[in-house]
């Protein structure tokens, strides 16, 4: 697989989720605190409620569990634990295998400190928001995949009053499934599309229940189908865009 110089993702995110530890719902992570502090010195307590709305009609809010967040100090990378599950996440994503790196000094550290006994999901989801200063918003020939954009061809003499474009496709691989979200999503909504923006948002992920031990090695079966998915959705436009390196990286 290719390696590029620059790329357009706003969010790249790693997540697993175990059976509850239920020391993590009357006490927390102080420990893992500490072990990670160095790196990720800001931290947040986050008390989420879901708003439910029952047949009687009456809402009610219900608390979900706590989660705690360590950020680091540019609030590039975070990292957030619950009783529940643990994610990382980066702003500033270069290459997989130092994200990775990251991903497996905090998920081991994790590991070592609560010991989860079985692994009930992982999942891996890139965010691209593609941006292009100039040139008609509705055209991407040569950067982009047309069967990606070819809806918004549909009614060419409404184009010009699209205001948002998304499509979703759902694939199964294996004992994978991968979620593909893409179309004109523009920040500016809910005005009509003026800016040249696309997203390619891809989130694979696997229910089967897996040894903590043999994570790791799943993100990297998740990594590949996501960057082969994401290689047929370009064109050499776009690769020429994000400069294609001399080195050719499984990463």
């Amino acid at each position: 697989m290719p390696f590029y110089c620059r790329n357009f993702l706003t969010n790249v995110i790693a997540r697993v989720d175990y059976q509850p530890i239920l020391v993590l719902t009357r006490e927390m992570p102080i420990d893992f605190q500490e072990r990670i502090r160095q790196e990720f010195p800001r931290f947040q307590r986050s008390f989420p409620f879901k708003l439910t709305i029952p047949p009687e009609g009456e809402a009610q809010s219900v608390q979900k569990p706590v989660f705690w967040q360590f950020k680091d100090k540019m609030e590039s990378n975070t990292v957030t634990v619950s009783a529940d599950f643990i994610s990382c996440e980066t702003k500033n994503y270069t290459k997989f295998n130092e994200f990775v790196q990251k991903l497996s000094s905090t998920y081991n550290t994790f590991c070592e400190l609560y010991k989860p006994a079985l692994i009930k999901r992982i999942g891996l989801r890139y965010v691209n928001q593609i941006e292009i200063k100039d040139g008609n918003p509705f055209d991407w020939d040569g950067f982009i995949s047309s069967a990606l954009t070819s809806q918004v061809r549909a009614f060419p003499t409404m184009q010009q009053d699209i205001t948002r474009q998304m499509s979703q496709m759902q694939f199964s691989i294996d004992d994978m499934n991968l979620l593909f979200q893409f179309g004109f999503y523009n920040s500016e909504h809910p005005n009509r599309i003026t800016k040249k923006e696309f997203i390619l948002d891809y989130d694979c992920f696997t229910d089967q229940e897996t040894e903590p031990d043999k994570v790791l090695l799943r993100f990297g079966m998740l990594h590949i189908h996501i960057s082969n998915l994401f290689e047929e959705s370009i064109q050499d436009g776009f690769r020429n865009l994000m400069g294609v390196a001399n080195e050719i990286s499984t990463t």
